[in-house]
């Protein structure tokens, strides 16, 4: 029932599990069936955006984006904002996604998911260095972050650097 997927999109967000193909195709249905409690209606149409992104599907990552920017606009949000530098970092707009995450981070200096976005974005380049000295910034305010280290062995595997992983 539309009633259990509101629930698995709700455990799967909580857990933040990725699901992409199932979020993306089974949360449009939710939202268009009315079963999204008010209370978490934004937060579903973020999680099935992301998705959208994941799976390709620009128009339904789009008609996300234009809902949230219509309630949010466009510039007043920072999970907007930072959706949007991943919409264009999932469309190969590096640059400009890397724009967006450094206003972000102008912002705040210490906005987590900004900063691994960012070492994201330069790790897809082929910048390893880069993405390398964002990550060590990001384990100067969240030492004990296990996907930061994750992304470090991750790296220095790519790069056969086998010493540092």
């Amino acid at each position: 029932s539309q009633q259990d997927i509101v629930e698995v999109l709700k455990k799967l967000r909580i857990s933040k599990l990725e699901r992409p193909d199932f979020v993306a195709k089974e949360g449009i249905k939710a939202l268009s069936s009315g079963y999204v409690q008010s209370g978490e209606i934004y937060s579903v149409y973020e999680q099935v955006c992301l998705a959208a992104l994941h799976v390709g599907d620009d128009d339904l990552a789009q008609s996300c984006i234009d809902v949230l920017e219509k309630k949010f606009g466009a510039n007043k949000s920072s999970r907007l904002r930072r959706l949007l530098a991943t919409k264009d970092e999932a469309n190969g707009n590096f640059n400009a996604a890397l724009e967006k995450y450094n206003v972000l981070l102008k912002e705040n200096s210490v906005n987590l998911l900004a900063m691994k976005r960012k070492a994201a974005v330069y790790r897809q380049m082929g910048n390893y260095k880069a993405a390398i000295d964002q990550l060590n910034d990001i384990v100067k305010y969240y030492g004990s972050d296990i996907q930061t280290w994750n992304l470090f062995v991750d790296i220095y595997l790519e790069t056969s650097n086998y010493e540092y992983a």
